[in-house]
């Protein structure tokens, strides 16, 4: 009785999107699921999933993640596995093919497309091809093998697609990146191919060889690019700001956040160069640093000097354009300044968790009953 056994790991889970910029998003598949036991076309002993069906110390079959990247209408996959160009050397079997890529556009469990890693043909990319299973490629040997994926719901393991209609060639470029993984196959669709969005949401499943010892099955989400903030909401009576600018040498002069140093005083930067959150403002014209408020509660101080000679007497703050999700509440919310003085706000700021990453222009205004006194324009800042 032939007693090698294959090296099996199965990956399957749900990609989380980070968005980077409007067009530009990347997604990550981690190892973390398992394959069960087959041995001819049957469970192998008492059917046990396992992280790997081990063969101790071969390497040949680890795949350990799948990224997916979406850059305006185009899309690369790039697979982190040990797998050969040619495929897998294995002793007493000799060389076991490449696993085709499995794709599933419409997520209804029906893997309609496929990407074709054999040498033969490869990049490839076929509609509505007829799957070979390991089931039938290993099923007759008396090898083990991966004979099904998905614990919770077992599914058959496909590897092999044949006939279909080619729809599109790939580029597939096997790139040397160390020991384990030994290579990042990057996998780039045609040019403009998700111009439709059909590429947008799928799922995939690759076995990385025909045995399905190492295999990778998981769904790619990319989210809606974040919108530009909408206009902020018209002023109650109470907000209602006058619309001359009469500077009168009143000046936003700091905004401290509580819990970091001071990031503006008279003028000029003086945070941490690690200082993570940080605000945006004007200075001779140039912006000098952004403001990165946390998600939750953001607490900070904001003050206003009056360098003129007269007194004002009830000086307000008001912040425009934050995006939906964000409020500030400032205490007070008017005071008297006097010539030569100070006067200190506090700022609570409520940051919804839903925010989409992006950067968002807003503006300060300090202001009074006889008109605008300054106005500071900067960037909120969300990861």
């Amino acid at each position: 009785m032939k007693s090698f056994i294959l090296i099996g790991v199965l990956i399957l889970g749900i990609i989380s999107i980070p968005i980077i910029s409007a067009s530009t998003y990347s997604s990550s598949i981690p190892d973390t699921t398992l394959v069960q036991d087959w041995r001819y076309s049957n469970i192998y002993g008492a059917g046990n999933w396992r992280d790997q069906i081990a063969a101790s110390g071969f390497t040949g079959f680890d795949t350990s993640k799948i990224d997916v990247n979406w850059s305006d209408n185009d899309v690369k996959i790039q697979v982190y596995t040990n797998a050969e160009p040619a495929g897998i050397n294995v002793s007493g079997i000799g060389l076991v093919q490449l696993a085709d890529m499995a794709i599933d556009l419409d997520m209804d469990g029906n893997y309609e497309t496929a990407i074709i890693m054999r040498p033969v043909s490869r990049g490839n990319i076929l509609s509505n091809p007829i799957w070979g299973t390991s089931q039938d490629i290993f099923g007759g040997t008396g090898y083990i093998y991966g004979g099904r994926f998905d614990q919770s719901a077992p599914k058959v393991t496909i590897v092999e697609a044949s006939g279909g209609a080619l729809v599109g060639l790939a580029t597939v470029n096997w790139v040397t990146i160390g020991t384990n993984p030994k290579y990042r196959i990057d996998i780039l669709l045609p040019s403009g191919i998700n111009s439709d969005s059909q590429w947008n949401d799928f799922d995939f499943y690759w076995g990385t060889a025909q045995c399905s010892n190492d295999a990778v099955a998981g769904t790619a989400i990319v989210s809606s690019p974040p919108q530009p903030p909408p206009p902020p909401p018209p002023p109650t009576p109470e907000q209602k700001v006058p619309k001359a600018i009469v500077y009168d040498r009143v000046d936003i002069e700091t905004f401290n956040l509580t819990n970091a140093p001071v990031i503006i005083q008279d003028g000029r930067t003086i945070a941490s160069p690690d200082l993570t959150q940080r605000l945006v403002v004007i200075k001779d014209g140039k912006v000098i640093s952004f403001f990165e408020p946390i998600r939750g509660k953001q607490y900070a101080e904001l003050q206003v000097e009056n360098r003129g000679f007269f007194t004002k007497k009830d000086v307000k703050i008001q912040f425009r354009g934050l995006p939906n999700g964000v409020t500030v509440n400032v205490s007070p919310d008017g005071q008297k300044l006097e010539a030569h003085n100070i006067a200190t706000y506090g700022l609570s700021f409520e940051v919804n968790e839903s925010i989409p990453a992006g950067t968002y222009p807003i503006s300060i205004v300090a202001y009074g009953d006889g008109g605008i006194f300054d106005v500071i324009n900067l960037e909120l800042t969300m990861i």
